[in-house]
């Protein structure tokens, strides 16, 4: 027996099937890392969309009710009950952690404090559309027994101290939070544009596109 000839076979076979599962395992790493690139980047559209879909109702509720009437001495009363629509979806933050990783660490976190921001100024709206109904309904109620609503100082005598008191309050935190909502967002929306250019070269980077005012609803 040649034990040279039955040591090389050995050794040949042992390298082989080394250099076999070593194939095998780069190939099943690529591929886990390319599906974990395209969860990422899923994660990353969606995320874009929803920040999109926020910063769209926000642009659209200020340019078309809030901004022709804040500056005026009675904004409270100028400003009738807004329409809320469906609200956007909700951000994944868990699905975004690896935004973590990246260039700009903070942009996980202003995302959640964005998405909570322009959840502050529904639910101030729809505290607020209560309230102003409420106050229609009492000046309709005056209307009927023959009482005149007064304007000025004199609305607040006739319609109630606290309820024109809870109106204008909710009037005016509903300016200071759609401000700091619009603001947060949009630079949610174009750090997650940078991100995206900067991280998935390959791939398609979301941009931002706004309906005009007039063709919004």
């Amino acid at each position: 027996m040649n034990w040279a000839e039955v040591i090389k076979d050995v050794v040949v076979s042992g390298l082989a099937a080394f250099g076999g599962a070593w194939a095998a395992f780069l190939f099943e790493s690529r591929r886990a890392r390319k599906r974990e690139v395209d969860d990422q980047y899923r994660a990353l559209r969606f995320a874009h969309f929803a920040a999109t879909g926020q910063y769209q109702q926000l642009i659209t509720m200020n340019d078309r009710y809030v901004k022709g009437v804040r500056n005026t001495g009675d904004a409270w009363l100028a400003l009738h009950p807004l329409t809320l629509g469906p609200e956007a979806p909700q951000l994944n933050t868990f699905e975004l952690a690896f935004l973590l990783e990246g260039a700009d660490p903070d942009l996980l976190n202003r995302l959640t404090v964005g998405q909570q921001r322009y959840q502050a100024v529904r639910a101030i709206v729809s505290a607020r559309n209560e309230k102003h109904a409420a106050l229609q309904r009492r000046a309709g109620e005056l209307q009927v027994r023959g009482v005149e609503v007064l304007e000025g100082d004199a609305i607040a005598l006739g319609l109630g101290k606290d309820l024109v008191g809870q109106v204008k309050d909710l009037t005016e935190s509903l300016f200071v939070a759609i401000d700091d909502a619009l603001s947060l967002v949009r630079e949610n929306v174009a750090g997650l544009e940078l991100f995206a250019a900067r991280q998935f070269l390959k791939r398609r980077t979301p941009r931002t596109e706004i309906v005009p005012i007039d063709q919004r609803r």
